[in-house]
């Protein structure tokens, strides 16, 4: 009997694609780890930010309560996302960092506790968050507040102006923005004074009544009654809203007292 020419059947091709699959999906699994681990983080963040500015609201806003806000766990929520945010570089993760360290410097200045850490800290997170995504107008007002904390309001003046300049027009952030610029109207260059102003009479024609509100707490009704000058009808709108805010209820603010 001739011998056989049959071979062994050549594995080797088989080989070499499994371990090219195989290789592949250990890939896939290790770049996915660490958007899995920002996404869970962020999701971590955001409650319990959440449930720290649901504590603050519900609060009166002169109240010292240890309860509202618990530093070791904020800052223990800010390092989980710090990891993530220098894991994924994720501008969500960045800025839910900042907004745990500033909530923490914020309950440390209402305490009397050292907060400069917690805001430079607060700054750096946020700082990196915009210069990821610097489309953010929410971000920025965070940065602005974050800035004017560490005693620097000329770059809390700036990122007013950059929140203004990504969206202008955000009801969410409408009051927010009023007092913001109020408070740094000293340090606002002519262009972001007259963003400010815009603003104002934004909020005028979306909310009349909560304006109104914002010139008798703050001090404003002189801004507004130089804004509504040109229409009548608005300034006798304004005044008699004005006027009918009880005497009693005096304004919380002066005129420069207002903060971001």
């Amino acid at each position: 009997m001739p011998p056989s020419t049959s071979r062994p059947p050549r594995h080797g091709p088989k080989l070499v694609s499994a371990l090219v699959s195989v290789t592949l999906g250990l890939l896939a699994i290790g770049l996915a780890v660490p958007r899995l681990y920002a996404e869970t983080a962020t999701l971590i963040g955001q409650a319990a930010i959440g449930e720290a500015q649901r504590k603050s609201r519900a609060q009166a806003p002169d109240a010292i309560d240890q309860d509202r806000i618990r530093p070791d766990e904020m800052r223990d929520v800010a390092a989980l996302l710090d990891g993530a945010a220098r894991m994924s570089g994720s501008p969500m993760a960045h800025s839910l960092a900042g907004q745990a360290r500033l909530l923490t410097a914020d309950h440390a200045v209402r305490t009397g506790q050292p907060a400069a850490a917690s805001v430079e800290a607060a700054v750096a997170g946020l700082s990196a968050a915009v210069a990821a995504n610097p489309a953010d107008p929410y971000v920025w007002a965070r940065l602005t507040h974050a800035e004017y904390r560490a005693g620097r309001p000329t770059a809390a003046a700036s990122a007013w102006h950059m929140s203004v300049l990504t969206g202008p027009y955000h009801p969410d952030l409408m009051e927010l923005r009023l007092i913001q610029g109020w408070g740094l109207q000293d340090w606002l260059e002519p262009p972001a004074r007259a963003a400010f102003e815009e603003q104002v009479m934004l909020y005028w024609r979306l909310d009349p009544g909560e304006t109104t509100l914002f010139a008798h707490r703050h001090g404003a009704e002189a801004l507004l009654r130089r804004l509504l000058s040109g229409d009548p009808e608005a300034l006798d709108e304004f005044n008699l809203r004005y006027d009918s805010i009880p005497s009693a209820s005096a304004p919380s603010a002066s005129a420069g007292s207002a903060r971001p």
